[in-house]
């Protein structure tokens, strides 16, 4: 008997309203992910890929968009049913996030080491000594050369693949259920690409974690998700099971 899923999306659709009038850039999307699968999700720009991993984690409203009907489980909680507040308790305790561009997403003012710390204090209940600790265990994890100096170290001195590790060992800092890397290659050249790939496929079998991964890039799923879904503006494409978005 196969294994539960961690995550178990079913006729998700999402609708934003325009000038134009409305649009639903994700319709009926099934998904199911269970735990140290890797599960590809395929398209070109403009497919819904993004808007998909935001209505898994309840951030379309941030978007303008509204998830119009569907569930998305995680586990025997219905993500969809949440407050803010308990969206927002989830978030990096069960989720983690890989968003695309990490320097962005990291916060220029604050040493990567505090940022990953201050995550782990607040999901994981523990002191700041041993948030620390955990900040500069995933970096080593990540394979960041003298972890303990680099974590006291800001954003604009690491590279777009260090950056980009740094985004992936604080999102696994918790230790979650699912992680969902949305575009985690973009703009790394093809070395660095298959760097990074290969990190997260190790990480994925040591802890366990289910992944979602996003992506354009044929080549990135190929080889590296257990299987893939393809992504297509307006129609269904058929890849194991049928997906629009």
């Amino acid at each position: 008997m196969s294994a539960a899923p961690v995550l178990e999306v079913r006729d998700l659709t999402v609708e934003f309203t325009t000038d134009r009038g409305t649009v639903r850039p994700v319709e009926g999307v099934d998904l199911t992910l269970r735990a140290g699968e890797m599960l590809g999700l395929v398209g070109e720009s403009g497919s819904g890929k993004s808007v998909t991993s935001l209505a898994i984690t309840g951030l379309t409203e941030h978007t303008g968009g509204r998830v119009v009907s569907g569930s998305v489980r995680l586990g025997d909680v219905e993500m969809l049913a949440l407050t803010a507040k308990e969206r927002a308790a989830v978030l990096g305790r069960d989720v983690g996030m890989v968003f695309q561009q990490p320097r962005r997403s990291l916060n220029p003012t604050m040493p990567v080491g505090h940022q990953i710390a201050e995550t782990v204090r607040r999901h994981c209940g523990v002191s700041r000594r041993e948030a620390w600790d955990r900040a500069v265990q995933m970096l080593e994890r990540v394979r960041i050369p003298d972890a303990a100096r680099r974590a006291r170290e800001y954003p604009f001195s690491f590279s777009g693949g260090m950056a980009q590790r740094v985004m992936i060992a604080m999102a696994l800092a918790c230790e979650p259920k699912v992680l969902i890397a949305d575009e985690p290659t973009t703009a790394l050249d093809a070395t660095v690409q298959a760097t990074v790939m290969e990190l997260l496929r190790e990480l994925q079998h040591d802890l366990g974690v289910a992944v979602l991964l996003i992506t354009h890039d044929l080549g990135v799923a190929w080889g590296r998700a257990t299987e893939w879904r393809s992504c297509t503006a307006g129609r269904s494409s058929r890849r194991a099971r049928s997906v629009t978005c």
